[in-house]
């Protein structure tokens, strides 16, 4: 199996990588440090929220593969790598379960602060983005619950449908209805502001909403307006504390010892593919 030169780390503080991560590591690399940008990286591994912009990527000339340590790439600059010929990987579904069980623990929470009286099943309950994650989530509701869900998403989801009896319904349609809203999207072109001020306006009065997802999907502005005036209740994702003063964040939800444990499989799975020049979990540009 081929060798990465240098394999540089980016964004990486102690403790975020397993103990014997660097015997790993160095069975597929001659040398593996913190990133110092030069000639001789020719991969890269990158924690989540470390950037790599196209300013970083020139001064990688030789880089071949950058590998981020999650599922969100939003933190890579895609067409700049596209240009450079550098292969971008990500790591999707390694924590699938925690954060959809994250995502009902904050929905009954805020069901216990906000609406004592009520139970969450009894809620309308949307769901926003039915990917690997929304699809747990209403997995986990409908036949754990009973709740009655309806869902949006950027593809329909008939299989999903039909085994949940789910209901598709279009956006706007979906926020109006939601007693309790729950979004799991990935961050792109076509999700970037998707929930903007008229949407969270027209979130019921007394509605609850679940965020796990990059912020930049969501007007905060909006957000924080309704959470001010007392009539809608937020929760977050805990790695987005330090911008936002009101609702509450969630606990690390992608963090338990089954996420961690799955996600270092699949980081050393992805190298060795790219090594074996059959790259997995590639993302191959940005989203339109």
């Amino acid at each position: 199996m081929d060798r990465f030169q240098q394999l540089g780390l980016l964004g990486f503080a102690a403790g975020d990588l397993p103990t014997d991560a660097l015997d790993q590591l160095q069975a597929r690399a001659r040398q593996v440090r913190p990133l110092e940008p030069g000639p001789e990286v020719d991969g890269l591994l990158l924690q989540l929220g470390a950037r790599a912009d196209a300013a970083l990527l020139r001064q990688l000339p030789r880089l071949r593969c950058a590998v981020v340590y999650g599922t969100d790439h939003s933190g890579v600059d895609l067409e700049a790598a596209a240009a450079q010929g550098v292969t971008v990987c990500h790591l999707p579904g390694y924590s699938t379960q925690a954060v959809a069980e994250a995502s009902l623990r904050l929905a009954l929470q805020l069901v216990a602060e906000r609406t004592p009286r009520r139970e969450l099943c009894s809620l309308r309950i949307g769901i926003a983005g039915l990917g690997r994650i929304g699809g747990r989530v209403a997995q986990l509701l409908i036949r754990g619950l009973g709740a009655q869900v309806r869902y949006w998403s950027r593809a329909r989801k008939p299989q999903a449908e039909a085994e949940l009896g789910l209901r598709f319904a279009p956006l706007d349609e979906l926020v109006a209805w939601s007693e309790a809203l729950l979004v799991h999207l990935p961050l792109d072109g076509s999700t970037r502001g998707l929930l903007d001020a008229a949407r969270i306006a027209a979130l019921p009065l007394g509605a609850l909403l679940v965020h796990l997802s990059p912020l930049e999907i969501l007007d905060l502005r909006a957000v924080e307006r309704r959470v001010r005036s007392g009539d809608l209740a937020f929760a977050f994702d805990h790695a987005d504390a330090s911008e936002i003063s009101f609702g509450h964040a969630a606990p690390p939800s992608n963090e338990t010892v089954e996420a961690a444990r799955e996600r270092w499989r699949l980081c050393l799975e992805v190298l060795d593919a790219f090594l074996a020049g059959e790259p997995r979990h590639r993302v191959r540009r940005a989203d339109p």
